[in-house]
C-alpha cells in the first residue's frame, strides 16, 4: 500500500477513535468521512443516539467518500445492512474500522450481507483503540443486559457511610460526576448522594436520563426496560444493602466504592462484607477522607483483558 494512503487512513482512524473516547469510554461512537485525503465530518454521539444521526450523515457525505468507524458495524449502534445499504446508495464504497481482538468479537459478519452491497469493510490494527466501548457491548451481548457501574459509600465495617464525608474533596465529587457523564442513564436510591447529579448531560451535552430506585425490584425493572430500548450502559448510586442484593443476583459489572474512614457512633460493630474474593479491585484513590476502590469480578474473563484505569481516566 502507497504510504501515504496508509499514513492518511491510520491518522482518520485515530481521530475518529479519540472522538469516541471523548464522548464516553463506556458507550462512544464516531464516524468520520473522508473524500480524496480531505477530512469532511468528524461525528460522534452515544451509541444510543448514532443510528439516524449516522444515517442522515451517510446521505449527505457525497460519492465516492471513505467511511470510518470507531468501531465495526454491530446491532448495538445500527443495523448493519441499513448501514452497507445507505452507504451504497450514497456512493461509499470503503468502510474502514479498527480490529478488535479476537476474544473481543461481537459482530456475527456472516449475518451482514456487505458483499451484496459492494461494500469494502476492511479493519485496520491501530494501537489506541480504546477497548472499554468494547466490553461494553461484550457485555450486552453476553448477559443480555447494559453494563452497570454501581457505586456506594460505607465504613470501615461495610456499613452504609454518607458521601457526604467526601464532599470537600472536589476530585471524590468530580469523578462521580464524569463517571455519570459517559453513561446513557444514572440511577439513585433517594438520599444516598449529598449532591445533585439529576441535571447532568453526557459529552455531547445531551441530558441524561435520571431515575430513582428504592430496591433490588426496582433496578430489575429499570434494567430490563434500558435493554428494550437498546441503552447499553448505566451508573446505580446506591446504599451498601442495596449494592449487595444486586451483586447477588448479578446486576453488577464494575463496583466503584467509596470507604469513608471517618469515625461513627452506630452501636453495631458487627462487619459487613460487600466484595468477596470473587472480586479483585482493580485501582485505588486515596482522599483526604477515605479511599475509593474500583473492583471488578476476577472471574469475569472479559474485563482481564483490560485494564479498568485506562478506561475509567475519564475526561
Amino acid at each position: 500500500m502507497n504510504n501515504n494512503i496508509f499514513a492518511l487512513r491510520s491518522r482518520c482512524l485515530s481521530l475518529v477513535i479519540d472522538k469516541a473516547a471523548s464522548i464516553s469510554h463506556y458507550c462512544g461512537a464516531a464516524w468520520l468521512f473522508c473524500l480524496k485525503g480531505k477530512i469532511l465530518k468528524l461525528q460522534g454521539s452515544t451509541q444510543l443516539e448514532s443510528e439516524a444521526l449516522l444515517l442522515s450523515q451517510i446521505k449527505a457525505s457525497g460519492a465516492g467518500a471513505d467511511l470510518y468507524l470507531s468501531l465495526p458495524p454491530n446491532a448495538l449502534i445500527m443495523d448493519s445492512n441499513a448501514l452497507f445499504k445507505s452507504a451504497t446508495d450514497a456512493g461509499i464504497v470503503n468502510i474502514f474500522h479498527p480490529r478488535i481482538p479476537t476474544h473481543f468479537r461481537f459482530s456475527n459478519r456472516h449475518k451482514m450481507n456487505f458483499f451484496s452491497h459492494n461494500i469494502n469493510v476492511i479493519a485496520i490494527n491501530n494501537a489506541l483503540m480504546d477497548l472499554g466501548t468494547v466490553i461494553t457491548m461484550q457485555t450486552n451481548k453476553q448477559k443480555k443486559r447494559p453494563w452497570i457501574s454501581c457505586i456506594t459509600c460505607a465504613d470501615l465495617l461495610g456499613r452504609t457511610a454518607d458521601f457526604s464525608t467526601f464532599d470537600k474533596d472536589i476530585e471524590a465529587v468530580n469523578y462521580i460526576k464524569r463517571l455519570v457523564g459517559n453513561m446513557e442513564f444514572v440511577a439513585e436510591e433517594p438520599t444516598c448522594l449529598s449532591f445533585n447529579v439529576s441535571n447532568t448531560k453526557n459529552n455531547s451535552n445531551k441530558a441524561i436520563q435520571h431515575y430513582t430506585v428504592k430496591s433490588l425490584q426496582d433496578v430489575k425493572q429499570l434494567i430490563t426496560h434500558a435493554s428494550e430500548r437498546r441503552v447499553t450502559c448505566g451508573v446505580v448510586i446506591v446504599h451498601t444493602d442495596l449494592a449487595k442484593e444486586m451483586i447477588v443476583h448479578g446486576l453488577v459489572d464494575e463496583m466503584i466504592y467509596y470507604l469513608s474512614l471517618q469515625q461513627t457512633e452506630l452501636e453495631n460493630t458487627q462487619p459487613i462484607s460487600l466484595l468477596n474474593n470473587a472480586w479483585k479491585i482493580s485501582s485505588s484513590y486515596h482522599f483526604s477522607n477515605g479511599i475509593r476502590f474500583n473492583a471488578r469480578p476476577e472471574s469475569d474473563m472479559i474485563k482481564q483483558q483490560f485494564d479498568s484505569e485506562h478506561r475509567l481516566y475519564l475526561n
